[in-house]
């Protein structure tokens, strides 16, 4: 249910910023980018623009052996938002800096009733943020490239239906990111 309502979130954060954005007559685009997310981009002003963006993903798996078999499902979900606060403008180019916010929910069912007559279910939510450096140019009027190189940190959470804990934990690296964005 959380993966349900994570994504119409989601979908409706886009809808509003592409509704909102197209109700002011601002430049609005679509946005794909790597790693795997699309989205949209609203230039609020000529210096700031905001993309949120949302990334699907989801696997099924079946292993069998002598005696056992084991089948598992999982879906995962994610969102975030960006801040482009624009630097420069040479001809084509544009430069930037970013600050971004990150939400993602997976979970992974695990049907392991060959062998002890159950199942387990195991969720994963990871709250994060991340600043970088980009640069966007801009092949024609509707068409623009974009890539970005920064640092993020992200906290994680575990739980699973087979044990009672929580696992909760910190990480932080390296981001980037590349995309196309298309002005219809």
């Amino acid at each position: 249910m959380t993966v349900r309502r994570s994504a119409l979130f989601a979908l409706a954060t886009l809808l509003t910023a592409a509704s909102i954005a197209s109700a002011q007559d601002k430049k609005v685009g679509l946005t794909m980018g790597y790693p795997s997310s699309f989205g949209v981009v609203w230039h609020v002003s000529e210096k700031v623009a905001l993309r949120p963006e949302l990334s699907l993903a989801g696997s099924s798996a079946e292993t069998t052996a002598a005696g056992f078999s084991s089948e598992s499902n999982s879906t995962a979900i994610g969102t975030g938002i960006s801040a482009l606060f624009y630097l420069n403008t040479a001809d084509k180019l544009r430069t930037y800096v970013s600050p971004r916010f990150t939400y993602s929910h997976a979970t992974t069912e695990q049907d392991l009733s060959s062998i002890t007559n159950s199942s387990a279910k195991n969720t994963t939510t990871s709250t994060g943020g991340q600043g970088s450096f980009g640069a966007q140019y801009y092949v024609s009027n509707r068409f623009a490239v974009f890539g970005e190189l920064g640092v993020g940190f992200a906290h994680n959470e575990s739980k699973s239906s087979l044990t009672p804990t929580t696992g909760t934990g910190w990480g932080w690296g390296t981001r980037s990111a590349v995309g196309i964005i298309f002005y219809p």
